[in-house]
């Protein structure tokens, strides 16, 4: 097999693109939430190298914590990407997990992106619609804004698997008429 070259940016988008895949077609929350974090500590890294308060949780938010406080949000942070990773202390345990903190951790690792001239994870658009993020150049109280949100409305209906299939069909056949 050829090598390749990989860099930080690239695992960062294929891990984010993975996870938000698996995220919608998937049942497999442990390597969700895996992927999710491994971004997302690789983005926390950079965040601090560049001075972004993105992510947010474990970058800028943190900073106004209390010592306390801060160190019990990265106890909460850290507790399921652990746990998922290490046996060596905790073999015979097991955790109670909320995969609500995987979709929180999805949106700040994204938002890393927003207003950055670097390319995104091919899934971004997907993952931005889902949470609800509408484009911001249609007005509020348009009928262009309503149909959107209407019709995001009814792709969401039909729950996170059919979303992706619709809703990521529609992004790639976009992309093969714009390219």
């Amino acid at each position: 097999m050829t090598k390749v070259i990989v860099s930080k940016f690239d695992a960062i988008r294929t891990q984010i693109d993975a996870a938000i895949e698996l995220y919608f077609v998937s049942d497999n929350l442990v390597a969700t939430h895996t992927l999710t974090a491994a971004a997302y500590n690789l983005l926390r890294d950079i965040a601090k190298k560049d001075g972004s308060e993105y992510p947010f949780l474990k970058s800028g938010f943190i900073k106004e914590l209390s010592e306390k406080e801060k160190k019990q949000l990265i106890q909460f942070l850290n507790k399921p990407e652990n746990f998922f990773k290490h046996a060596d202390h905790d073999s015979d345990d097991s955790l109670s997990f909320d995969p609500e903190l995987t979709e929180i951790m999805l949106i700040d690792a994204c938002s890393y992106f927003k207003n950055r001239k670097i390319e995104k994870p091919k899934n971004y658009e997907v993952f931005k619609a889902w949470v609800g993020k509408i484009k911001d150049d249609i007005n509020v109280g348009t009928d262009s804004r309503l149909f959107l949100e209407l019709l995001l409305a009814a792709f969401k209906a039909g729950g996170k698997k059919q979303f992706w299939d619709n809703f990521s069909k529609h992004l790639i056949n976009r992309s093969k008429v714009c390219s």
